[in-house]
């Protein structure tokens, strides 16, 4: 008898064999876990992509867990227990620690100008990697060498936004800036 069953739960299929007994995926409420994104969100000013990234998890499934606060789609009542482990296991405190741990520039520059060359103006550009002006600047013309891990975070977030755009498109662009 194979763990999980109960006796007599056993069956046979077509050829004889017995059927694999499929484990259906635990649900739990989302109610809290909804709040638990909306706070890590407010903690570091970040995106539904960003709590994604650093959740390890599609930003579809964020997404659908915050519809409803922005749309007019029905919030959803549950969640798979995996997702909401995973959203746990970002802390606010790791959030915030985001905001002091300096990093090395090159890839924000990189993705910056990628996200320049798709057709981000400046001033969203600026919005979306929470700096001013002058550090855009920086991050554009390839003088800033280092920045914040938020900040790394809010361009990989953004890059992840433009993930939409036709494939090949993409890759050309990100082609150019790579090399």
């Amino acid at each position: 008898m194979s763990v999980g069953r109960t006796p007599g739960s056993e069956s046979a299929g077509p050829r004889g064999e017995e059927e694999e007994e499929v484990a259906s995926p635990t649900w739990v409420d989302a109610a809290p876990f909804r709040a638990y994104v909306a706070h890590l969100m407010a903690a570091g000013a970040l995106s539904m992509e960003a709590v994604a990234l650093l959740a390890g998890v599609r930003t579809r499934a964020v997404a659908r867990l915050m519809a409803g606060r922005d749309t007019g789609r029905p919030v959803p009542r549950r969640i798979n227990a995996e997702l909401a482990r995973l959203l746990l296991e970002v802390r606010c405190s790791d959030v915030r620690a985001l905001r002091c741990r300096v990093i090395g520039a090159q890839t924000v520059i990189a993705r910056s100008r990628l996200l320049r060359s798709v057709g981000w103006s400046e001033s969203r550009l600026a919005a979306a990697l929470g700096v001013d002006r002058s550090s855009l600047a920086g991050l554009l013309e390839g003088s800033a060498t280092t920045c914040t891990a938020l900040v790394a975070l809010r361009a990989a977030a953004a890059v992840r936004t433009v993930q939409a755009i036709d494939s090949q498109q993409l890759g050309a662009v990100v082609r150019r800036h790579v090399a």
